[in-house]
């Protein structure tokens, strides 16, 4: 998206270019500008011919690395069809940082996971203290007298000696843990060791994760300060590389003036689109650590 949007900033040029050469030959005729002047207009114009070449030709080839990833064959024609920059920027603003800090700190699977591990190291102890306490225990069953030697009477079918054999029992039995208290005591000690580094790990997580969020948060914040100054350099590039094609017109400025302002604003525009598409991909990060699905 870039490439082509640089694309079509260099096709502004070119026609720009086209037009300054066109002038450089009626004042070269009128003997206005040096022969050395009109050719290094000649000179700009294939220079920027070539640049769109070049642009076209990126442009070529990040497709085929697209489609690459996307395991799509190389002669299948795809299209990128670039968002409305109006719409992109007005949904890139920025959260305020304990707004992001919050949804992040919600969303992370890192943190919800260590937290869990507290939980669990906390139910194990509890596991573990059970092991003090008497546990009482029910039993119950059910037999019969069944004896296949017993059908050959008519009257004593296997039905007949399932009922009439059938046997019940239950039982309680109580456990007293006395000679136990030592190993369930170590037990315990364990699982509370366990749970104060479980605790502790968690804690640093937490840490960490905070820390990481805020630097996240700055880079993006510089990012966008970035793009907001890169802009405005641009926009005054192209307002004085603009004032200097109308002087030049008027033969008020020499070619090498004007071909150096053209330079200083094609510069200050690739500067501005690598700000610019920084700034989209930092921000939607953003999106990424606070669980909101990416959309352009």
């Amino acid at each position: 998206m870039m490439n082509e949007e640089i694309l079509g900033y260099q096709q502004q040029v070119l026609t720009a270019s086209q037009e300054q050469m066109d002038q450089g030959k009626q004042q070269l005729d009128v003997g206005q500008i040096l022969e050395s002047d009109y050719k290094m207009l000649q000179a700009q114009y294939t220079s920027d011919l070539y640049n769109i070449e070049n642009t076209r030709h990126t442009i070529e080839s990040n497709y085929l690395t697209l489609k690459n990833l996307l395991s799509i064959d190389p002669s299948v024609q795809i299209t990128i069809i670039p968002p409305d920059s109006a719409t992109l920027f007005k949904n890139l603003e920025l959260p305020e940082l304990q707004e992001f800090m919050n949804k992040s700190t919600n969303y992370l699977p890192e943190l919800k996971i260590s937290e869990n591990e507290v939980t669990s190291a906390e139910y194990d102890v509890k596991i573990q203290k059970a092991g003090f306490y008497p546990t009482l225990s029910a039993n119950a069953g059910i037999s019969t007298g069944y004896n296949g030697s017993n059908l050959t009477s008519p009257n004593t079918g296997w039905g007949t000696q399932l009922w009439h054999g059938l046997g019940e029992s239950i039982g309680l039995s109580l456990n007293i843990p006395i000679y136990q208290r030592s190993n369930v005591r170590n037990s315990v000690k364990l699982a509370e060791y366990r749970a104060q580094q479980v605790e502790l790990q968690n804690k640093e997580t937490i840490y960490k994760v905070n820390q990481e969020l805020q630097q996240i948060y700055l880079d993006v914040t510089k990012s966008q300060n970035n793009f907001i100054s890169a802009e405005a350099k641009k926009d005054a590039y192209l307002a004085n590389y603009k004032t200097y094609s109308l002087r030049f017109k008027y033969g008020s400025v020499t070619a090498v003036d004007l071909i150096q302002q053209q330079t200083n604003f094609l510069n200050q525009l690739n500067l501005f689109m690598q700000a610019k598409y920084s700034y989209v991909l930092q921000r939607k990060i953003l999106d990424v650590y606070m669980g909101i699905p990416v959309t352009l």
